[in-house]
């Protein structure tokens, strides 16, 4: 079945996080050896590969083999471009034979007075990262008492979001299980085996806004609001959120010509992100109003299947390509070429470091797909850095 582990680390500081797969230590402090034809990235069998995402630290795959493996993870702490911390852990995976079975999904939607919410839709997500792997698979009318129910479901994980009838519950944002605002905030509903799940979401509500700050923007394929070969993306929610703090300041969503706007902002610093379950922030603005600052328009979002970019070079945008999800294919890779997926759509150069900290090579490429050569190059592990993109830690072995 399909495997979607999670760390679920934020920091108090707001600083960013990102992640990365590492080799696992022994008892010396020194990397244990992998069997052949596995590797840090690639740690056990699997029938579709392994997607690691850097933003999240999502590790999505379908194990094929019975067996126990090791899996190691770090998370680099970066403020103003500079790590300023790590963590590692090593987990556990147990591949075994399981029965199939179902789960049964239900919960109440309250406010926050924990009053029922009456009017309203419940949605349910399987959990995944891209918009491959996660993907609405139902919908459910709230009933009397604010009750919703998605019954014999397959096991797995999912998301549920409440999408809260903002006529009779003004000032509320689309809310998901149990009290948060943002997908890769939310609690994921799991199980392996026949259950039912109590998955109960609280309105989330958004701050008080009595300034006179004002945002719009745009979402869609390209991030143009006019191009004739993309298209926008309607009814997506939008946040502000109090940065660095992370509070909930206000929430709307994209009309049908994929639009946004919002008004009455107080001074202060914000940051935007696009909720869209499964597509990670893949960089986000940052605003400050204040100083005779009143407003800011052409903040533009481009949607890809791996995550969001923005589009807008007007204001300060944090963490892209820092936090960028990067795919690597085929890694380990005895061929002369690998396909690199997931680059910011900008110009930049490419280095090969190998474990002695040379560089083999270096390539300019401009994204978001670009192939590299890698003929010559002798066997080994090496990494790819890149001045553009500081925060850049991925790992390439050739065989």
């Amino acid at each position: 079945q399909s495997f979607f582990y999670t760390h679920g680390a934020v920091d108090a500081d707001g600083d960013s996080l990102v992640y990365s797969q590492a080799e696992p230590l022994g008892d010396t402090g020194l990397p244990l050896t992998f069997q052949p034809g596995f590797t840090a990235i690639e740690p056990y069998s699997s029938s579709n590969g392994h997607t690691f995402d850097p933003v999240t630290g999502n590790h999505c795959t379908t194990p094929d083999v019975l067996g126990q493996y090791v899996m190691a993870y770090k998370v680099d702490e970066y403020r103003n471009g500079l790590v300023v911390g790590s963590s590692q852990r090593e987990v556990q995976l147990w591949v075994i034979n399981c029965p199939v079975a179902q789960m049964d999904i239900n919960g109440t939607v309250n406010d926050t007075n924990g009053v029922a919410v009456n009017s309203g839709e419940v949605q349910l997500f399987q959990y995944g990262l891209n918009s491959a792997g996660s993907v609405q698979v139902n919908s459910a009318t709230l009933g009397v008492g604010g009750t919703y129910g998605f019954p014999n479901q397959p096991v797995g994980q999912y998301l549920v979001r409440c999408i809260s009838d903002t006529a009779n519950y003004p000032g509320t944002a689309d809310s998901y299980h149990e009290s948060t605002y943002y997908w890769t905030y939310a609690d994921v509903v799991a199980s392996q085996c026949d259950t039912t799940v109590v998955a109960d979401i609280q309105l989330v509500t958004t701050g008080n806004l009595n300034g006179t700050g004002y945002l719009s923007g745009f979402l869609g394929d390209l991030g143009i609001v006019r191009s004739q070969i993309g298209a926008p993306w309607p009814g997506v929610g939008i946040i502000l959120e109090g940065w660095p703090n992370g509070s909930l300041m206000a929430f709307t969503r994209t009309d049908n010509d994929g639009l946004w706007s919002m008004s009455s902002i107080p001074d202060g610093t914000y940051r935007v992100i696009v909720d869209h379950p499964g597509l990670p922030m893949l960089g986000h603005y940052v605003v400050t109003f204040g100083g005779g600052t009143t407003q800011y328009t052409d903040l533009d979002y481009t949607g890809t299947p791996e995550g969001i970019w923005p589009s807008s070079a007007l204001v300060t945008v944090e963490d892209a390509p820092a936090n960028s999800q990067l795919l690597v294919h085929p890694n380990p890779s005895n061929s002369g070429t690998i396909q690199l997926t997931g680059l910011p759509p900008v110009s930049m150069v490419l280095e090969f470091v190998d474990v002695n900290g040379r560089v083999v090579r270096s390539e300019q490429v401009t994204g978001p797909t670009t192939t590299l050569a890698i003929d010559g190059i002798a066997r080994g592990m090496y990494s790819l850095r890149s001045a553009e993109w500081p925060a850049l830690n991925a790992r390439i072995v050739v065989r």
